[in-house]
């Protein structure tokens, strides 16, 4: 008896295109999606930096990541926006709210 012989492939392929396409950026996204929207991470970088230039994100005056064993940074990135400000609040001139609402409205208002 003959079995029939099975055929497996697999390729990867890489699509580029020129088409600049909306940004799907919320309130919710996390700030690595803010980085890796193009508009998102020009209008949130400068203000990222500041603030993390304060040294002092959980009210701590160790800017190190030693003591709570663990990547401070890629647990900011995985925070949501509105989550990270609100850890901001006390560098902040304005609502976490109002400050997210004010970034969105910079984003949606880029014209490519």
């Amino acid at each position: 008896m003959h079995r029939p012989l099975t055929f497996r492939c697999q390729a990867i392929a890489t699509l580029q295109s020129t088409l600049q396409l909306p940004s799907i950026l919320h309130k919710e996204s996390t700030i690595r999606a803010w980085f890796d929207d193009p508009i998102g991470k020009s209008i949130l970088q400068p203000m990222f930096n500041e603030l993390m230039s304060n040294g002092d994100f959980f009210g701590n005056d160790d800017s190190g990541d030693g003591n709570i064993g663990m990547d401070m940074l890629s647990f900011l990135l995985d925070l949501p926006l509105r989550s990270f400000l609100h850890f901001q609040e006390g560098f902040l001139t304005q609502p976490p709210d109002d400050i997210a609402d004010m970034l969105l409205e910079q984003v949606y208002g880029v014209k490519s």
